[in-house]
């Protein structure tokens, strides 16, 4: 519906509309002003992604991504039919945050809690994935090799386990250099393992 400037209505089936020509100076001006600043926010949220294909010959290659989707947003009531019979019925707002047309889309949306509340329909709004923290007991230290490791006499070091390859922790290991008939004793720790000052030569008791 358009009014002219005599005040007059009149009506146009959009349909058939191809073109709009704004004859109004101020007016073209602020609708540039708006779709630059549109296209300036979406330059500045934009990613640049670059694929490559190692080898020769012709292939076929599928690329797709995945976007953050908003939460769709519920409403419910109840309607009296003309026999007076009451019925639930359920309303959804989807937004189509994705700057594409959505062409022949199946959707469909499932609500385990109905709830009512009252929020502004136009904002997209998004819930995203909690962050697991690393649980504490889980051990990723790296493997650290000691500087006199690696057969250099003067440390004695391994790891103790049953035979089910279960680590033993607290075990008294006793180490004996034959040659001069002495002893160091050690214990293991949580993880198994022990380390002793003592000579190579020396065996495990």
């Amino acid at each position: 519906m358009i009014v002219s400037e005599g005040g007059e209505l009149m009506s146009f089936d959009l349909a058939e509309v191809r073109s709009v020509k704004l004859i109004d100076e101020g007016t073209r001006r602020d609708v540039t002003e708006f779709a630059n600043a549109s296209a300036s926010a979406r330059r500045r949220d934009a990613k640049t992604i670059v694929v490559s294909s190692d080898g020769s010959g012709p292939r076929e290659m599928l690329v797709s991504y995945t976007v953050a989707a908003p939460i769709w947003k519920t409403t419910y009531r109840v309607v009296l039919d003309s026999t007076g019979k009451p019925f639930f019925q359920g309303w959804a707002i989807v937004d189509n945050v994705s700057e594409e047309d959505w062409n022949n889309v199946s959707l469909s949306l499932i609500s385990g809690s109905p709830v009512s509340f009252i929020q502004p329909i136009q904002k997209p709004f998004y819930r995203y994935r909690p962050v697991v923290p690393m649980p504490d007991d889980l051990r990723l230290a790296p493997q650290v090799y000691e500087a006199n490791e690696g057969g250099v006499a003067g440390t004695v070091s391994g790891r103790i386990a049953d035979q089910n390859g279960a680590v033993v922790a607290g075990a008294t290991v006793t180490i004996t250099n034959e040659a001069t008939n002495q002893s160091f004793t050690t214990t293991t720790t949580s993880e198994g393992t022990y380390q002793s000052q003592a000579c190579l030569l020396g065996i495990i008791r």
